[in-house]
C-alpha cells in the first residue's frame, strides 16, 4: 500500500503467474532472471531481483541487530 500525506491509500493488485505450487502449499524460489535496484523508492515496486549481498555484512548487521535487541531488552528488566 502507499499513498502518504494524504488519507488515501493504493492498493496493486499483483498477478502471481507460474505459482501453482502456492495452491499445494509447497513454497519455491523464483527468480525473474533480471536484476534491478534503486538506493530510493520511485514510487514503484518491482519482482525483480536485486544484487546478492556480501553475506559477510550481512551477518554482521544480524549480529547488530540482535545486541540491540538484546541491550533493550536488558535495560527494560533493571
Amino acid at each position: 500500500m502507499e499513498g502518504t500525506g494524504v488519507d488515501h491509500a493504493h492498493i496493486k493488485l499483483v498477478p502471481m503467474h507460474g505459482t501453482e505450487n502456492l495452491k499445494r502449499g509447497e513454497w519455491k524460489q523464483v527468480f525473474s532472471g533480471k536484476e534491478f535496484w534503486t538506493d530510493k523508492y520511485e514510487g514503484w515496486i518491482s519482482s525483480e531481483s536485486g544484487p546478492m549481498v556480501d553475506l559477510k555484512e550481512l551477518k554482521k548487521l544480524a549480529s547488530e541487530i540482535k545486541k540491540s535487541y538484546e541491550d533493550k531488552n536488558q535495560n527494560t528488566k533493571n
